[in-house]
């Protein structure tokens, strides 16, 4: 699969200050919101939501080791970052840190392309070509297809996609009978043969 992540490398690692302190968080904690600092992600996986004016989640990322987060790359607000799994992060202040235009390209980079595969009026495109953008992030290649390793609620999903949870538990037994996804415990392995980008106008 295609790498839609810029790793930060161990120059720009060797110019985040000796001082900036590590913090752990469990999942379902939210990382706090500093306009001051970024946080970098050194074990586990989180995501970026915003609220709209009605109170609907509205999901910007999903974030996993070594990618930069934080208010300072956002004009939404609130900003909110939510650990998805255990996770551990180093806070590096903006006033002695910045980082790299590869990182924040790579940050925009990402957002602008979960932001193609939700456009689309169908629901049942939305939902593959969101599978298909974790699969990129996430995938691992088995015997059956590319396993998204980040466990997902159904939840979770609908706030990623746009889309409500009853549309998602029901496209998810529809892609399963039709072959495109194959389930392992909690996890979802797309299946290869469907791994591509279906943009649909």
């Amino acid at each position: 699969m295609s790498d839609l992540t810029h790793r930060i490398s161990q120059q720009e690692i060797s110019q985040i200050p000796q001082n900036a302190a590590s913090r752990s968080f469990n999942r379902r904690d939210f990382l706090p919101e500093e306009s001051q600092f970024f946080w970098l992600i050194k074990k586990g996986v989180v995501r970026s939501i915003a609220y709209t004016e009605d109170n609907t989640v509205v999901c910007t990322g999903i974030w996993l080791v070594d990618d930069i987060v934080g208010k300072p790359l956002s004009r939404t607000s609130p900003y909110i970052i939510e650990a998805l799994t255990p996770v551990k992060v180093i806070a590096i202040p903006t006033s002695s840190w910045q980082p790299s235009s590869e990182l924040i390209f790579n940050y925009w980079q990402n957002t602008e392309t979960l932001l193609m595969a939700r456009a689309n009026h169908s629901a049942w495109f939305i939902l593959l070509n969101v599978l298909n953008w974790l699969s990129q992030r996430f995938g691992n290649r088995t015997s059956e297809g590319y396993l998204i390793d980040v466990r997902l609620t159904h939840q979770d999903l609908a706030e990623l996609c746009g889309l409500t949870r009853v549309t998602i538990t029901r496209l998810l037994k529809q892609f399963e009978s039709e072959g495109l996804i194959y389930r392992n415990s909690s996890r979802i392995i797309l299946n290869d043969e469907y791994s591509t980008w279906y943009y649909q106008i």
